[in-house]
């Protein structure tokens, strides 16, 4: 873990924190700790944005990135084991090449910091911090962005890498859970609209009275609702 780049990740992480926290700082105090806040915001503004540029770079020109070289259907159930990947330097920045707008999330990141800056040393510092949290949100965005569709790549295996499509559930799974329900006797749970469509889940559960009673609604789409009571065996 502690190779070169991680580090500066680290710093990258550290600075951008520090400069959200003291922006926050600022807002909250007075004299003497003010001051040292301000000049905080400023010296890791700085740090932060140096240090984001260069991993960026670093990715781009010295990290290997993964390519999906071959997988199976998406639509099928899919095992991190079915697919073929091989690493390539700059391999992660090729999303931003594929869909160009893409690259609005890291500019957030680097604009966002700018301003926040520029409006701390202004005293603006309601508006700083909204700008340094539009900073720490394209950081963190642009890591999701930079990696998709992995999830957890594997260093030592490169194929055995989880993407999203090796986590989520395939196209046949939902009508199955349907079916179960009107196994259990739940009248409609199985039941597909005019499009043969399965209609959404959405549970809602809630908790209430002395806890020995919950609710769970399960909405089935407009042509099914539902309302399960179940009513928990009271406990001395």
């Amino acid at each position: 873990l502690l190779n070169p780049f991680a580090l500066l990740v680290g710093l990258v992480s550290l600075t951008m924190l520090i400069m959200h926290g003291g922006i926050y700082l600022q807002l909250r105090t007075e004299g003497v700790i003010h001051t040292r806040a301000a000049r905080a915001v400023l010296v890791t503004g700085v740090v932060f944005v140096v240090a984001f540029a260069t991993a960026g770079l670093w990715i781009g020109l010295g990290i290997e990135g993964y390519r999906i070289v071959s997988i199976g259907d998406h639509n099928s159930a899919l095992t991190p084991l079915q697919k073929t990947v091989e690493p390539v330097i700059g391999a992660w920045l090729a999303n931003y090449g594929v869909h160009w707008w893409l690259a609005i999330v890291p500019v957030l990141g680097f604009v966002g910091a700018l301003v926040a800056m520029g409006l701390s040393r202004a005293q603006r510092l309601g508006a700083a911090f909204i700008a340094s949290g539009v900073s720490l949100s394209g950081v963190v965005l642009t890591a999701g962005v930079s990696l998709f569709p992995f999830m957890l790549p594997s260093s030592s295996h490169p194929n055995h890498s989880l993407t999203v499509w090796d986590a989520s559930s395939s196209h046949g799974v939902l009508p199955a859970h349907h079916h179960r329900l009107h196994e259990l006797g739940i009248p409609g749970a199985a039941r597909e609209d005019n499009r043969g469509a399965y209609p959404r889940a959405r549970p809602f559960g809630l908790l209430r009275g002395d806890k020995r009673h919950v609710v769970l609604y399960l909405d089935l789409g407009r042509t099914v609702r539902l309302r399960l009571r179940h009513h928990q065996r009271h406990v001395a």
